[in-house]
């Protein structure tokens, strides 16, 4: 369980946890009521709230994250996003909706050649969403990171307690 109180950007407790090498995740996943709230940016993907993920040496520089905001259409319901930097550049791309108080396994697996990376999000056992990220040349693959844990907002703290269950299932390193 995530709890991160109101005003802040992160959950509560020490959640830096290094790996490495990384080529598949997968968490189990329940979006509380508290996750809720009303919206103050009308485009919502610049203040994504991010979930999970992992990164390939620096967070800006290589990494691939589940994104999240409260639905605009659909007050009882998520979106999923992915959130993925490639060499600094920043890709953002809706994924689904998902159900409030509902269980979800969110997983991202990854397969990396000389030429580029593919990574697939999969949101439970449904191949929702891939993105390929061109390697450059002279850059060396970085196998080391660290897991990214929930965060909200980009600019914006919580604007109350919220609280996502969440657990790790299994990756394989």
């Amino acid at each position: 369980m995530y709890i991160i109180n109101k005003g802040n950007h992160y959950a509560s407790g020490l959640h830096f946890w290094p790996h490495l090498g990384m080529e598949q995740l997968s968490y189990g996943v329940i979006f509380t009521r508290s996750c809720l709230y009303p919206q103050n940016n009308v485009d919502q993907k610049f203040d994504l709230n991010k979930l999970c993920g992992y990164t390939h040496g620096k967070i800006h520089d290589d990494s691939i994250r589940f994104a999240w905001v409260p639905s605009l259409k659909n007050n009882q319901e998520i979106e999923l996003w992915l959130y993925c930097y490639s060499f600094g550049e920043l890709t953002i791309n809706y994924i689904c909706n998902v159900k409030i108080d509902e269980p979800y396994e969110l997983s991202i697996l990854e397969n990396r050649t000389k030429i580029y990376t593919d990574y697939t999000l999969i949101v439970s056992g449904y191949e929702i969403h891939t993105i390929k990220s061109e390697l450059r040349v002279a850059t060396p693959i970085v196998n080391w990171g660290r897991f990214c844990w929930p965060f909200i907002g980009g600019t914006e703290p919580a604007q109350h307690k919220t609280v996502i269950m969440m657990e790790r299932l299994y990756d394989l390193s």
